[in-house]
């Protein structure tokens, strides 16, 4: 059992680090080919730069995104 608080704070970061649906199809839709550096990927799907770092992160961490040394 979790109190009120303790859902609020899981939600919070759950909402923080991990984007809605439609922001990863946003994502999904921006991708190329070839690769594409963060800042290009961020700006052609219009990811919002503050929230988008822990967001980059996550998806390395789990697998939904690879990087390499020179920031593609």
């Amino acid at each position: 059992m979790h109190s009120y608080a303790d859902q609020r704070t899981h939600d919070f970061f759950l909402n923080r680090d991990y984007p809605p649906v439609e922001e990863l199809q946003q994502v999904f839709k921006a991708l190329k080919e070839e690769p594409q550096s963060v800042e290009e990927l961020r700006a052609e799907s219009r990811m919002v730069e503050r929230s988008s770092t822990r967001r980059w992160r996550s998806w390395k961490i789990h697998g939904g995104a690879r990087m390499d040394f020179s920031g593609t």
